[in-house]
């Protein structure tokens, strides 16, 4: 009892390292949240307006994210950089603050440089709006011109540049349709001073407590928008705007349903053969049995599955089994029973449980055989030889045990695969499994979805180990010492 304790209080760490790994990829992973989950474009010009209910919605969505919390517990960063940096949600203008604090030393005047470069966004789109059409097409190139310096300002971090670009704004502004703009502009020349250089407070850390992060909200909630991973709760989806728990719930009924499946057919199948290889070593059949086993591990699962069906579920050869899918298109006859329904789907499920199955049996057949054959020498096999006991017996029940240390050891590897499923495998018959769902998350930019599953992989592979070191002690007492 004790080992197990042990080795759960070792698992607690582990499952810890992996959520703090995950959180970090969650982080620092490039792209803007918001913009995903709102469809909106990188490329979109900053002066255009943006209408009240998108700036409604993005103020939502980064409360729910906790984009505007800080990051940890605490925050050690250098002591000209702002208190309020974390609350800066776009990553861009983040890193150009960042790197102008840091390359200049005078906080107050790059935050003042940012809030009037985001006051003349909004005081020139004010401006345009009101312009009739005649006015904007005499002044398109002046537009034109502003749009693209203000651009190029919004994220510089050049201080000659900046410099320039102001200069130019400033200019361009002069026009009586941009009075307000204008005045913008020269107060902004003539207050920053971006030309000083930084002094030894960069070096000086600062160390920030926050008694809210956004890993507090994911790890254990906020009590609003998340219940936290610690209660099953991996965030919200990017593309469907859902919980991830939902997504991943449904589909790792499947992905565990096929892989449970055809782990527990791997063990089945191979062992038996395993233990018959062993008992008719060199033989001409234990030779054939070989070859025919590593035929099958030979064959790459993508052309197994597309070969299975062609050939076993298709009307031109034979059309025992159904070729994609886990149930009829249209569903169930209604009149059908419960014992009917399984018939049914059945034909949905055997070739993936095949392609699941065929390559372990190879491996895990051999590794028995291997197994077994190394025990024959030890000492306990030599009593147990000399006491005339039948070879079968001594096979069975002295050197097939010996022999599970190693399948214990595989069975922690193969553990994960329950979570993480097969792409290629659900890919190719349409089983809405975790594969699947990895797959389509990766190429949608679905973050959050990619994390989760990585962090209950992680997860699950901690359990295998620790299912794995129960299965040590019960098959040989001797490991808890």
């Amino acid at each position: 009892m004790s080992f197990i304790v042990k080795r759960l209080l070792w698992s607690i760490p582990t499952i810890l390292a992996i959520v703090i790994v995950g959180f970090v990829l969650l982080v620092y992973t490039p792209g803007d949240p918001v913009k995903t989950v709102l469809n909106l474009s990188d490329q979109e010009d900053p002066l255009k307006p943006v209408s009240p209910h998108i700036e409604k919605q993005k103020k939502e969505w980064e409360d729910k994210l906790g984009l505007n919390l800080p990051i940890f517990y605490f925050t050690i960063q250098s002591s000209v950089l702002p208190d309020t940096l974390y609350k800066i949600t776009d990553k861009k203008e983040k890193e150009t603050i960042r790197s102008l604090c840091l390359s200049t030393g005078q906080t107050n005047m790059v935050m003042d440089l940012r809030r009037g470069i985001k006051e003349f966004k909004l005081t020139w789109a004010g401006e345009v709006k009101n312009l009739t059409p005649l006015e904007k097409d005499s002044l398109s190139k002046e537009m034109a011109e502003i749009s693209h310096n203000i651009q190029l300002l919004t994220y510089e971090t050049n201080k000659i540049k900046i410099h320039e670009y102001i200069e130019n704004l400033t200019i361009l502004t002069h026009s009586n349709f941009f009075s307000r703009s204008h005045g913008i502009m020269v107060g902004m020349e003539k207050e920053i001073n971006l030309r000083s250089r930084p002094g030894l407070e960069v070096f000086a850390p600062t160390i920030r407590f926050n008694a809210k992060s956004r890993f507090h909200q994911w790890l254990l909630g906020d009590g609003k928008y998340s219940k936290g991973i610690i209660r099953g709760d991996f965030g919200i989806s990017y593309v469907s705007k859902e919980p991830i728990r939902n997504h991943i719930y449904k589909n790792l009924f499947w992905s565990v349903l096929f892989s449970g499946l055809g782990i527990l057919l791997a063990y089945l199948i191979s062992i038996p053969v395993g233990i018959l290889s062993a008992g008719i070593n060199n033989t001409i059949v234990e030779k054939l049995i070989t070859v025919l086993l590593f035929a099958l591990y030979a064959i790459p699962v993508f052309f197994m599955g597309t070969l299975l069906q062609t050939y076993l579920a298709n009307d031109q050869y034979l059309h025992v089994f159904e070729p994609t899918g886990i149930k009829p298109v249209r569903g169930f006859d209604p009149d059908a029973n419960l014992i009917e329904r399984w018939i049914v789907q059945l034909r949905y499920m055997i070739l993936p449980i095949v392609c699941f199955t065929y390559a372990s049996i190879a491996f895990l057949s051999r590794l028995t055989k291997t197994s077994m054959l190394e025990t024959f020498n030890h000492p306990y096999m030599m009593t147990a030889k000399a006491k005339g006991l039948p070879y079968w017996k001594i096979l069975l029940k002295h050197s097939f045990r010996n022999a599970l240390i190693p399948l214990i050891t595989v069975f922690a590897n193969v553990f994960p695969v329950l979570v993480g499923g097969s792409v290629i495998i659900e890919s190719i018959f349409t089983i809405p499994g975790m594969g699947t769902e990895m797959f389509s998350s990766y190429f949608s930019d679905n973050i959050p979805m990619i994390i989760g599953i990585f962090t209950l992989t992680g997860i699950f592979t901690v359990a295998g180990f620790l299912i794995s070191d129960i299965l040590y002690v019960i098959v040989d007492p001797r490991i808890r010492k």
